[in-house]
């Protein structure tokens, strides 16, 4: 699953391509713009709790720094283990 979040539609790169390789486990998220067939909001404890149901795995995290360092908080807090959180900052 891919959860990708983005300002605008505009700003997606390679949806298309996402959508074609993972379908329905391909999730966008629009912080600064309102769509049919998107998410809006930032990510948090409570999104991802909906969108994922197992936290005994392995989860990648890249972006700006202090949304990396939120999610990876997040994602310990809803039971994942520190260490099967890889981050790139």
């Amino acid at each position: 699953m891919l959860i990708f979040s983005n300002k605008t539609r505009a700003d997606i790169i390679l949806e298309d391509e996402f959508r074609k390789m993972l379908g329905d486990r391909f999730i966008n998220t629009l912080t600064q713009e309102r769509a049919e067939g998107y998410d809006s909001g930032k990510i948090n404890a409570e999104y991802l709790k909906q969108k994922i149901h197992n936290f005994h795995q392995h989860f990648y995290v890249c972006g700006p720094d202090q949304m990396v360092q939120d999610i990876k908080s997040a994602l310990v807090q809803l039971g994942a283990s520190e260490a099967a959180v890889v981050v790139e900052l």
